[in-house]
């Protein structure tokens, strides 16, 4: 028997209730076949918990009992899965824990394990690749926009720099393509306020959606303004 532990950075996922149900029962039914006959009887039920983050709070369920697939609601920010469950043997201690985590904050998306069994290092590397699996579907483009802490202010500052060559420059098709340029940047600077690292699938982000898709339709019309009339 040994023990293993490993931490994963997490890409960027859309998070939904379907996800979250995806990844319950695969915790409850797929998890404890992949551990020795101790953990045959892994209670996962009472033994995960589901914390839900909002801007102004934070809901812990302590069981997935208690969670039962609530819908996501209000400003959701982050939330995390976390499993944990010791057993005392006479002449061994064995022990897991998963944790998952998904938050609009890029160094908060992770998946953490630990376990202290048989082979415990091939059994997470298998765990973990199966999480991934599920995940996969689920993975979207935000994490282009989230590559360094540099990338915002240098697009601010390219913004700035396009958007007075394109009120000076009068020469085609130098002003169009600074134009274009101003526009872009603009639009991936403001991506981040709306849409974080992951995203969930809450009302309150539909209606942030919706404001996004009017605020790139008004860039879009300014830069077709720009090119038509100016």
């Amino acid at each position: 028997m040994n023990r293993y532990n490993t931490k994963t950075p997490l890409g960027s996922y859309t998070i939904s209730t379907q996800l979250v149900r995806q990844l319950t029962e695969f915790l409850s039914y797929s998890l404890p076949k992949m551990l020795s006959t101790d953990f045959i009887a892994l209670p996962v039920t009472e033994s995960t918990a589901i914390t839900l983050f909002y801007s102004d709070r934070a809901i812990r369920y302590p069981t997935l009992r208690d969670y039962h697939n609530d819908p996501f609601t209000g400003d959701l920010e982050g939330l995390d899965m976390e499993l944990a469950w010791l057993v005392k043997f006479d002449d061994a201690t064995k022990a897991i824990v998963l944790h998952l985590a998904f938050n609009k904050e890029k160094d908060h998306n992770f998946l953490h394990m630990a376990l202290q069994d048989t082979n415990a290092d091939i059994a997470l590397k298998t765990i973990e690749e199966q999480l991934l699996s599920i995940l996969e579907k689920h993975k979207n483009s935000h994490r282009l926009i989230y590559r360094s802490e540099w990338f915002p202010p240098i697009l601010f500052l390219a913004g700035g720099a396009l958007g007075s060559l394109t009120f000076l420059m009068h020469t085609q098709p130098w002003r169009s393509l600074f134009a274009i340029g101003f526009g872009l940047c603009v639009y991936l600077f403001a991506y981040p306020y709306f849409k974080g690292y992951s995203s969930f699938e809450s009302r309150r982000q539909r209606q942030w959606n919706t404001i996004f898709q009017w605020f790139t339709a008004g860039v879009a019309g300014s830069i077709l303004a720009v090119l038509l009339f100016f």
